[in-house]
C-alpha cells in the first residue's frame, strides 16, 4: 500500500538538532528519543515505497509527495482523491486513524528502528488528507517535547483541510452545504472552527443527496441556528457500501 518512487522526506519531521538543543531530560527515554533522531535522519531521504495494485493509491500517494516536498497541495482534489483509495473508511475513519497512529508513533518511540519509523511515516502518509493524522502528529511532537520541529507543516496542513471544508459552501442550507468526508468532519468545524455548540441532529435525504442537519447555539450571543452537512461521499463511497437509493 504505497508508491513506486519513495517519499524524500518523512511525513513527521523532527529536527535533527533537537537532541543537541537540550529539549530533553535524562533517562533512558533521551536514549531512546537520540536513536530515533538519528534514524529520522537517516531515514529523510529514503522513506520506503509500499507496493500498491491501486491506481487511485498510486496517485494519491503521489500527491501527498509532492505536498511533503514543498508543493501547496489541492486539498480539495487531495481529499476527493482520498475517498477513493483502498486507505479511506467513511465511518469510524477518524478513530480508527487516531489509534493506528497512537500504536505506531509509542511503537515508534520505546521500540526505534527504520521499520517501525517507516510504519509510522506510511499511516501518516495514506491518511495525510484526514485532519485526525496531522492532530496526531501534532500530539506526539506535544508527548516528546520537540520543540524544534515542522509544528508548523502540520498546522498549516490542518488549515487547508478546514480550509477546504469551509469554502465548500455555507452550510446554510441543503444545496450550499459544507461537503465532508468523515462525519467527525462535522464537530471539528462546529466546535473547533465556529464555536458553537451542539443543540440536536438529524439525517436528511432528497433526490439521491444526503445532509447532516446539525441545530446550534451560539454560546456568545445565545443566537441560535442550523448548519447543513453534505454527506454524499461517506454514504457512496466507491467500494467501501453499497450506494443508498
Amino acid at each position: 500500500m504505497g508508491i513506486k518512487t519513495p517519499l524524500k522526506k518523512p511525513v513527521f519531521f523532527i529536527a535533527p538538532n533537537a537532541y543537541t538543543y537540550g529539549v530533553f531530560k535524562c533517562g533512558g527515554f533521551v536514549k531512546r528519543i537520540g536513536l530515533l533522531l538519528g534514524m529520522i535522519v537517516a531515514l529523510a531521504f529514503a522513506v520506503p515505497a509500499v507496493a500498491s495494485t491501486n491506481t487511485a493509491d498510486q496517485e494519491y500517494l503521489n500527491m501527498v509527495e509532492q505536498a511533503v516536498s514543498g508543493k501547496e497541495p489541492d486539498w480539495v482534489a487531495l481529499r476527493n482523491l482520498y475517498t477513493q483509495t483502498s486507505f479511506y473508511e467513511p465511518y469510524g475513519g477518524a478513530q480508527a486513524i487516531w489509534y493506528s497512529l497512537q500504536r505506531a508513533g509509542q511503537l515508534a518511540m520505546t521500540e526505534p528502528s527504520s521499520e517501525t519509523q517507516m510504519s509510522y511515516n506510511n499511516l501518516l502518509a495514506q491518511h495525510f488528507a484526514h485532519y485526525r493524522s496531522h492532530l496526531q502528529a501534532l500530539d506526539m511532537i506535544d508527548k516528546a517535547k520537540l520543540t524544534r520541529t515542522d509544528r508548523a507543516f502540520h498546522q498549516k496542513a490542518l488549515a487547508g483541510i478546514v480550509s477546504s471544508i469551509t469554502t465548500s459552501g455555507d452550510g446554510k442550507t441543503p444545496e450550499t452545504a459544507f461537503k465532508v468526508i468523515d462525519p467527525a468532519e462535522e464537530n471539528l468545524i462546529l466546535k473547533t472552527y465556529f464555536h458553537y455548540q451542539l443543540v440536536s441532529q438529524e439525517f436528511r435525504q432528497k433526490d439521491g443527496h444526503f445532509w447532516d442537519v446539525i441545530n446550534y447555539v451560539n454560546p456568545a450571543t445565545e443566537a441560535a441556528g442550523t448548519l447543513y452537512f453534505n454527506v454524499d461521499v461517506i454514504l457512496t463511497a466507491p467500494g467501501k457500501r453499497t450506494p443508498i437509493p
